[in-house]
């Protein structure tokens, strides 16, 4: 059981909360991307490299300014990947403002006794460990304070890199294909977790959405139950996802569009105008239908206080189209309070002091019956849910 939320109690969750339902984006001065693969891979890697460059063409962001391909004669991978880390530290450093990356790698994996590790293919040698390598992009660090980080893992057990990096004031997400503990199932040919991803930045892209969410995808391939497994989505660092702009979908006059070249937005281009139009635009409401149940534990908080009181307001106060709600208050030590939220919204939250999931499921029906339960019965001890209309 997480520990409960210490200090100020209430107003931190408060602030949590207000963090993770924000809905602006944020505009970037540099946009910067890699992929990483073996060329002894036998996954077809190769084409999901080619899916990932798709992708960040569809977006109109820069596309994959680094690419490694781990030759058969690399004795030691580390050293390649951490030299790409370090060439990707070098271009954030020489950048004034703000930097979002967003890394690729489709291959294979496994998880052993030093984490999860990447090889070329199996009777291979070659491997990189991703906590010597990937996971320094997570790290709270000077080199990457000012950027915001998306990594893309297609293997097995990638689900495993979520796990056990410290939090920071930056946002890093890792979308992983699978779970720590899974297998990819053998791939339909040029169906693959990548090209899932790809597909639905397209889809997203044409029905005019000023940015993507990450989170929102995962929600929606796991409403669909891609293929009967579930990919990952983890907020490794920061309170807040990432919002990826959709530069090609954003209303901007004409004598601001030279500016917005890939070549202006890959050197760190700034201009204050750019800035304030992407800020300006905001993000379609999520088409997602997959929810999640969830509860928090607020130190000794006494429910019934004014604190308690005008939190369940604002969250009543919010737009209906974030999927917010109050189920339950318990009076207890510590307090706990019931949330029902899209599963995206959740997915943020994950991992934070005092925060804990209950169930997900596809609807509200589905999830409804808990609900109930939890009304309805007493599953604290000393503890009977209160009315929400009368805290």
């Amino acid at each position: 059981m997480p520990a409960p939320i210490e200090g100020s109690k209430t107003q931190a969750l408060l602030s949590t909360l207000e963090e993770a339902t924000a809905q602006h984006g944020r505009y970037y001065d540099q946009y910067l991307s890699f992929n990483i693969r073996f060329e002894s891979d036998n996954t077809s890697a190769f084409r999901d490299a080619k899916r990932f460059r798709d992708m960040l063409q569809t977006l109109g962001i820069p596309v994959a300014s680094t690419e490694l391909v781990i030759t058969d004669k690399d004795v030691d991978p580390r050293w390649s990947v951490t030299a790409l880390v370090l060439g990707v530290a070098r271009r954030v450093a020489r950048t004034m403002g703000r930097t979002l990356i967003i890394g690729h790698y489709a291959g294979h994996s496994r998880v052993g006794e030093g984490g999860l590790e990447f090889f070329a293919a199996p009777g291979k040698e070659q491997s990189f460990r991703y906590d010597s390598t990937l996971q320094p992009f997570c790290i709270e660090d000077s080199t990457f304070c000012d950027a915001d980080i998306i990594l893309i893992l297609d293997s097995h057990y990638s689900g495993a890199a979520t796990r056990d990096s410290p939090l920071t004031t930056r946002s890093v997400e890792v979308v992983a294909a699978v779970k720590a503990d899974s297998e990819i199932i053998a791939e339909i040919k040029n169906d693959t977790f990548t090209s899932r991803l790809a597909e639905m930045v397209l889809q997203h892209v044409r029905r005019g959405d000023s940015s993507i969410s990450f989170a929102e995808l995962v929600s929606e391939l796991r409403e669909s139950n891609y293929p009967d497994r579930y990919p990952e989505y983890w907020l490794r660092t920061g309170r807040v996802g990432v919002r990826v702009p959709v530069l090609a979908n954003v209303s901007v006059p004409l004598h601001y569009r030279t500016l917005m070249s890939p070549n202006s937005l890959a050197t760190g281009h700034r201009n204050s105008g750019i800035r304030d139009i992407l800020r300006s635009s905001s993000p379609s409401a999520s088409t997602s239908n997959y929810m999640a149940l969830f509860s928090v534990r607020i130190g000794d908080a006494d429910a019934s206080s004014e604190e308690v009181r005008k939190l369940v307001e604002w969250v009543h106060s919010l737009d209906p189209s974030i999927g917010l709600e109050v189920t339950n208050v318990y009076p207890s030590y510590p307090t706990v309070i019931i949330f029902y939220s899209p599963w995206s919204l959740w997915a943020q939250l994950n991992g934070l002091p005092g925060f804990s999931l209950i169930c997900e499921a596809l609807g509200r029906d589905k999830l409804q019956g808990i609900i109930s339960l939890l009304t309805d019965s007493n599953p604290l001890p000393n503890a009977s849910p209160l009315s929400i209309e009368t805290i």
